[in-house]
C-alpha cells in the first residue's frame, strides 16, 4: 500500500525561529542578567567593576565647594535664628513701650475691671511675657491677689500651660530639634535622659523652675515630642503654683494688698 497520498511536507525550520528565540531569550535574562540570547548564539558580556563605569559629569554646585560645607552647621544657624529673634522680640517691646505694661498693677487691674475679658488679655500677656523674658510669678501673684487663693492659682494654672504650648510651638517651628546637634557631654547626657523618661524629667524640671522662659526654649529644641511636653508640663506646674498662691495670699494679707 502506498503512503505518498498521506505524506506531508515538513513545516519550514524558520517557522520554529521565533518561538524558540523567546524561550531561550526569557531563559538567558532570568538566569544570567549579563547574557543576551541571540536565536542559537549566547553573547557573555564582561561585569565591569564599579569604579571604571561611566558617572555623569559633576554638577556646577561642586566648583564652588558646595559639597565641602559641613551639614552639622544648619541645626547651629537655626540655634543662631532663634536668639535674633527673641531678642528682636524683646528689643520690639522695650523700644515701644510695651513692656511696661507687664507689672504687678497693671495685670491686677486688668483682672479687677473685667474678670471675663481681663482673664483673656491675662492669658495672652502669659504668652508673650514667656517670650520676652517675663517671669511667671508676677503673673501668678495679680491673679491670686485680684482672685485669690484658688480661682487665682486656677486662672494662672491654665495660663501657664497655654503659654508654655505657645511658646514650644513657636521654637520648634523656628528652630526645630536644633540642639541635638551640640556636641557636649553635658548636652548629649541631658537629652539622653530626657530622651529615657521624657515625661517624668520634665515635670521635674517644671517642679524646679515651673515656667522659665530659658526653660521652654530648651525643651522646644531638644526635639522632645510636644504631647509628652504637654503632660508632663500640666504633671509639674500644680505644686509649685500652689505654694506660690499660699505665699502670695499671705503677703497680700499682711501688706493690706487686697
Amino acid at each position: 500500500m502506498s503512503t505518498s497520498s498521506n505524506w506531508r511536507p515538513l513545516p519550514h525550520p524558520a517557522k520554529f525561529a521565533i518561538p524558540v528565540y523567546i524561550v531561550v531569550l526569557k531563559s538567558r535574562l532570568k538566569h544570567t542578567p549579563k547574557q543576551i540570547a541571540c536565536g542559537p548564539f549566547t553573547t557573555h558580556y564582561p561585569i565591569i567593576p564599579a569604579e571604571y563605569r561611566w558617572r555623569p559629569a559633576p554638577k556646577m554646585e561642586a566648583a564652588n565647594h558646595h559639597h565641602l560645607r559641613d551639614p552639622a552647621m544648619r541645626p547651629y544657624k537655626r540655634l543662631l535664628i532663634v536668639v535674633l529673634f527673641l531678642a528682636a522680640l524683646l528689643a520690639l517691646f522695650q523700644f515701644s513701650g510695651l513692656r511696661q505694661h507687664f507689672n504687678l498693677a497693671f495685670l491686677h487691674q486688668q483682672i479687677v475691671d473685667n474678670k471675663f475679658s481681663g482673664l483673656l488679655i491675662f492669658v495672652l500677656l502669659f504668652c508673650l511675657g514667656n517670650m520676652i523674658q517675663i517671669p511667671g510669678w508676677i503673673f501668678l501673684a495679680a491673679a491670686v491677689l485680684a482672685l485669690g487663693k484658688v480661682w487665682g492659682g486656677l486662672a494662672t494654672y491654665v495660663a501657664a500651660v497655654i503659654s508654655c504650648g505657645f511658646t514650644f510651638l513657636t521654637i520648634r517651628l523656628i528652630g526645630g530639634d536644633a540642639m541635638r546637634a551640640v556636641k557636649n557631654r553635658y548636652a548629649l547626657k541631658i537629652l539622653n535622659g530626657l530622651d529615657a523618661h521624657p515625661i517624668k524629667s520634665i515635670a521635674l524640671l517644671r517642679v524646679l523652675f515651673q515656667t522659665v522662659p530659658a526653660l521652654n526654649y530648651a525643651l522646644a529644641l531638644s526635639g522632645v515630642k510636644f504631647h509628652k511636653y504637654l503632660i508632663g508640663t500640666m504633671i509639674g506646674l500644680p505644686l509649685p503654683i500652689m505654694l506660690y498662691c499660699v505665699f502670695f495670699e499671705y503677703i497680700g494679707k499682711v501688706l493690706h494688698l487686697h
